[in-house]
């Protein structure tokens, strides 16, 4: 068993990598998980912003539907109850998945947070990232 070890010459041994390498691959995995999460983040506030906009026009349609008379409801056509039926359940729709896109956003933004504490040799590259107008919360 011995004789293996005894074997080898002094220039065939193990060497590992330089340090300076071995920063460069940690930079490398963390800065593309990074990455992924800031362009995540960027996405799912941009379909927020786009969806709040939209859900914003939905109930201003549905109020001018809805009309202003306090005893309007009794009167209106059954064509019409249909019609506010149908944009208060796509309202609901559209603030649930608004709601699910909030908490991704902060999760994604703790993901964030626990990637700068954890791995701070990303600091530098996300710092610069992060510095342009899509840092919004």
């Amino acid at each position: 068993m011995f004789h293996f070890f005894l074997r080898a010459r002094a220039d065939q041994f193990f060497h590992a990598r330089s340090i300076e390498r071995d920063a460069e691959n940690d930079r490398s995995r963390v800065s593309s998980i990074t990455r992924l999460v800031e362009s995540s983040l960027a996405s799912a506030r941009t379909e927020r912003a786009g969806l709040m906009r939209r859900l914003d026009d939905a109930r201003t349609r549905a109020v001018a539907l809805s009309g202003n008379a306090p005893d309007e409801y009794l009167t209106r056509e059954a064509a019409d109850n249909r019609l506010l039926d149908q944009c208060e359940a796509e309202i609901l729709k559209g603030q649930r998945r608004l709601d699910q896109l909030t908490d991704n956003i902060a999760h994604l933004q703790f993901i964030r947070a626990a990637l700068l504490t954890r791995f701070p040799i990303s600091n530098h590259e996300t710092a610069h990232q992060t510095a342009g107008p899509e840092r919004r919360a």
